[in-house]
């Protein structure tokens, strides 16, 4: 391991409920991480590794604001140059309650926000708070904010959602705000089921291995550890550890995907190789449903979690 990043995942609780969410029919369906049950972990992190960015996100990790301000203080206590938030900008319909949640994370340390407005989030959530939340954090000077729009396939390609997109954009043009790039939506949670006919049709690469796409390494070249609202520390989608129950240089140490059977196979056959390790454990899944490799991985370890869970 060479952990560069570390990411809270706040809660999966949410105020939207946007077609594209990867996070699907888990929303609402898990509580909310709990500072005080995993306080000093960033600063245990950084005496072992150098640790550059942490990132906060959920579902909405505003809705337990007091959560990320500890996490990202910590982060600063201990040097770490980049503390991010990503969320919709709405999580309190009190000018009151947003100006104090703001005001605590430039108290924090917040470095950047980045701010989820596009065709998805305004279905369901007023643009006019998130604007204002938008305005206030930009007038305080403190932390760095950008929108942070999904788009089908990629910004450049013409379809409603992208179109429709475009406008709510224009809508923050009198705060020049920076604008991300490269958040594509992937096929994953709802996006499967409302946005399909958007995603071409391909033969699946079972010969896949983790660090072949973007947004993921090696197994056993691990830069980032996730952080789940039930203290469970994944590596990609799969969890090592719980911070709740173990420290987590104990976690660590204990690591070594060669002795897991599922990661195993996949740094030596690919996704191929834990598809047959499924197989073998009575585990068979429908190809036809999936439209990655990374989504056939990341079944696979679902239902073997929960097999396993089930047996114990």
């Amino acid at each position: 391991m060479n952990i560069n990043r570390v990411e809270f995942i706040i809660t999966q609780q949410c105020t939207g409920r946007c077609k594209h969410c990867s996070v699907g029919d888990k929303v609402d369906k898990q509580g909310h991480l709990e500072y005080d049950k995993l306080r000093g972990l960033l600063t245990k992190l950084g005496k072992r590794y150098d640790i550059t960015s942490v990132m906060c996100f959920g579902g909405e990790p505003l809705l337990y604001n007091s959560e990320v301000k500890d996490i990202l203080a910590e982060a600063a206590s201990c040097g770490i140059g980049k503390r991010h938030i990503i969320t919709n900008g709405f999580f309190t319909s009190s000018k009151e309650k947003l100006e104090a949640a703001v005001t605590s994370l430039e108290e924090a340390g917040a470095t950047d926000i980045l701010l989820s407005v596009d065709a998805f989030h305004q279905e369901t959530i007023p643009l006019e708070q998130v604007y204002e939340f938008a305005k206030r954090v930009k007038e305080g000077n403190q932390i760095s904010i950008r929108l942070h729009p999904a788009w089908v396939v990629n910004e450049e390609h013409d379809n409603p959602y992208n179109n429709k997109t475009k406008q709510v954009l224009s809508c923050f043009d009198e705060l020049k705000l920076s604008v991300s790039r490269g958040n594509n939506i992937f096929p994953a949670g709802k996006a499967v089921e409302y946005l399909s006919e958007y995603f071409p049709e391909q033969e699946l690469n079972l010969d896949f291995h983790c660090g072949d796409a973007p947004y993921t390494s090696r197994l056993d070249q691990v830069d980032t550890i996730s952080i789940s609202p039930k203290g469970d520390v994944f590596v990609c989608c799969f969890p090592i550890g719980n911070v709740y129950q173990e420290d987590i240089n104990t976690i660590l140490d204990r690591y070594n995907p060669y002795e897991d059977p599922m990661m195993s196979r996949i740094l030596e056959e690919g996704v191929k190789g834990l598809l047959l390790y499924a197989g073998e454990q009575g585990i068979e899944l429908d190809l036809t449903k999936y439209h990655s490799a990374c989504g056939v991985c990341r079944e696979i370890v679902d239902k073997m979690s929960r097999k396993q869970h089930f047996c114990e």
